[in-house]
């Protein structure tokens, strides 16, 4: 019986680093919203998912927005440009699948 538990538990852990590691973020950061509105902390679960808190809503706290206020990528200029002062286009690719 103690095996078994055990045996279960090993396939149990392995299963969440597989999942941790492998899945894409978005999979990862629905999972994790899904199980946080049914009542688990959202703090364990972004460390579990290994998500980083606040990535993604929109407040530019990580830099990755292209807003003014986005810490120092998104004001950031290009040296060199001959544009002094004007932050840098970013052009990001999208490819929908239907």
């Amino acid at each position: 019986m103690l095996q078994n538990l055990l045996v279960a538990l090993i396939v149990l852990l392995a299963l969440l680093h597989t999942c941790r590691r492998y899945l894409p973020a978005a999979l990862r950061r629905r999972w994790a919203t899904a199980l946080s509105r049914r009542g688990y902390d959202a703090r364990l679960l972004s460390r579990v998912f290994g998500l980083r808190d606040g990535c993604g809503d929109g407040c530019s706290s990580c830099g990755g927005c292209d807003s003014a206020g986005a810490g120092p990528q998104g004001g950031s200029t290009a040296p060199g440009n001959g544009q002094s002062g004007k932050p840098t286009t970013r052009v990001i690719t999208l490819h929908v699948q239907r």
